[in-house]
């Protein structure tokens, strides 16, 4: 993942917890971050990962896991 994707993540955060009922939790801030730390990837780098491959690397959560909490994230 490029080193820029952090940064852009945490204002993708930070703009959904300002514009959104959604809060951070115990529960689900792991996949509310992994969520934006992807959505940061590919809107940074021209040949980011698929969500194929970013399960791959994470296993703890499925294709249909991703391709779900990226839908609900945007």
């Amino acid at each position: 993942m490029e080193k820029e994707a952090p940064i852009i993540s945490l204002v993708y955060l930070e703009r959904l917890l300002i514009k959104s009922s959604f809060g951070l939790t115990p529960k689900n801030w792991r996949r509310i971050a992994f969520t934006a730390l992807i959505l940061a990837s590919k809107i940074w780098d021209d040949e980011s990962f698929e969500n194929e491959h970013f399960s791959k690397a994470f296993p703890i959560f499925s294709t249909a896991c991703i391709n779900e909490m990226e839908r609900i994230f945007l």
